[in-house]
């Protein structure tokens, strides 16, 4: 004959608790790791973006006479989207004139876009072929 339980506690043991925690911290741990590379890649992206909308100002005022010199860096164009500073060092601009080159530092060689440029007749302060530059010309 069972002798029936009065005192019965009904509820979460200390343990089980434990590993709830244990298995929301490891599966939010994930998450964060997995942003950082989204916003990487988010930023690469402006960073190219910037450049097309430098090469359509350009493109526009060449009309006008020639390509302008950039120098410095007027504060109505782009600022660099990880560091917003006014020195721009993720942007380099040079032109001769009749023509120009644009660059920019990615953070990840893995986020350069198709095509862009190699090699010009002015020579930018950052590395043109090198993997984590992009660059573009007219």
């Amino acid at each position: 004959m069972k002798i029936p339980m009065k005192n019965k506690q009904s509820g979460f043991t200390l343990i089980e608790m434990l590993v709830v925690v244990a298995i929301i911290g490891l599966l939010s741990s994930v998450v964060v790791i997995g942003v950082g590379g989204a916003r990487q890649k988010a930023r690469d992206t402006k960073r190219v973006a910037d450049l097309r909308q430098i090469q359509t100002y350009l493109e526009a005022n060449y009309a006008v006479g020639g390509y302008p010199v950039l120098s410095p860096w007027p504060s109505m164009l782009p600022r660099d989207p990880s560091t917003g500073t006014e020195t721009n060092p993720g942007y380099a601009y040079c032109t001769s004139g009749q023509t120009y080159t644009i660059g920019t530092d990615l953070e990840d060689a893995a986020n350069k876009p198709n095509g862009g440029a190699t090699a010009s007749t002015c020579t930018l302060s950052m590395n043109c072929s090198s993997a984590d530059i992009y660059c573009v010309t007219p």
